[in-house]
């Protein structure tokens, strides 16, 4: 696996052990981030260090210390590599939820992830966020439900977006589906860098509305609507020129992978391309691992390489196009088909 990109690299650098990251958890809790973002501070006069043992606080600083977080000894302050990996505060944080929630369950479960790994998301606790029942309604209760994993999917898609979008080749695309694009930030990013372009975001009615309200505002939303939809149940909007699925279908057993691309094909006006945006079932398993790599090693069982995305496509009369790799936290694979012209 070749190096990740920034801003990833530097976040999986601070989130290296677990320890360094449920420190910086603390750290964040107690204010001390904030605090230190234009001063340095004797370790005693933090927020609450009074209340720590004195190896509290040694361990506590010292893991800060070790992740390259902090820096000095009677004087603390915030290091010049984490001050650059502030820059994406939403995707530090958010990694770094999911990472802590994601470990308790491995903690608890690890025999199942090496045996099971469908049984073993059944089971663990975290994926109960990933409710996609609770998305059908807007009621406010399953609006909440929804919210948190949103903004988590939204945080990664806010920095993936940039550097996958150079490989989609949208530069004479104008109507645009989003199958299964969550918030909108994808599509958003996508209109706001090719100006000719349009988009439709098609996921559940939850999704969609809070979604909205990402967009609200913001550079080009008046070019992106939402199509609040069950994909399994029902028809995709079209005709278009263009559909993308990105970070979706490896969510779904084959089977119904292969049907939502069927209904790609049909969305699609003759000529048309779909785009499958994924990560390539590619980690180092036999070296030390990262604590930040947690949160891909338990998808790990579920992502497809792009040869089985191709024999998909072609099932459904696709023609493959290209297929283009690029790194972010993990490999990324970009599956470039086109519907027949006749």
């Amino acid at each position: 696996m070749g190096e990740a990109a920034e801003p990833f690299r530097g976040i999986d650098a601070i989130l290296a052990s677990e320890l360094g990251a449920r420190a910086l958890e603390r750290a964040l809790a107690l204010g001390w981030i904030d605090l230190l973002a234009d001063r340095v501070l004797e370790p005693r006069a933090l927020p609450s260090a009074g209340e720590l043992t004195p190896t509290g606080l040694a361990l506590l600083l010292g893991q800060l210390k070790a992740s390259g977080v902090v820096e000095g000894a009677s004087s603390i302050g915030l290091t010049a590599r984490f001050r650059q990996v502030l820059e994406a505060r939403d995707l530090l944080e958010a990694r770094l939820w999911f990472l802590l929630a994601i470990a308790k369950d491995v903690h608890e479960r690890f025999a199942l992830l090496l045996a099971d790994p469908g049984a073993f998301v059944q089971q663990a606790e975290v994926f109960r966020l990933f409710d996609y029942s609770q998305a059908l309604t807007t009621s406010p209760e399953h609006l909440a439900a929804t919210a948190r994993w949103v903004s988590y999917t939204t945080a990664l898609t806010r920095y993936e977006g940039p550097l996958l979008s150079p490989m989609l080749g949208l530069d004479t695309a104008r109507q645009l589906l989003d199958v299964g694009g969550n918030s909108g930030e994808f599509a958003l990013h996508l209109v706001a860098i090719h100006p000719q372009l349009s988009a439709t975001v098609v996921d559940l009615p939850a999704v969609c509305q809070l979604g909205a309200l990402n967009i609200a505002n913001r550079q080009g939303a008046e070019r992106v609507t939402f199509a609040p939809r069950d994909i399994r149940a029902g028809r995709l909007p079209g005709p278009v020129d263009t559909v993308v699925f990105k970070s979706v279908l490896h969510d779904w057993p084959e089977d119904m992978a292969a049907r939502f691309i069927g209904a790609a094909r049909e969305a699609l006006y003759p000529g048309g391309r779909l785009l499958i945006v994924e990560r390539a079932p590619e980690l180092t398993l036999d070296q030390a691992m990262p604590f930040s790599m947690l949160a891909n090693l338990v998808f790990l069982p579920f992502f497809r390489p792009a040869s089985a995305y191709a024999k998909l496509l072609e099932a459904q009369g696709f023609i493959v196009e290209t297929v283009r790799n690029v790194v972010l936290d993990m490999p990324f694979q970009v599956i470039a088909a086109r519907k027949p012209a006749v």
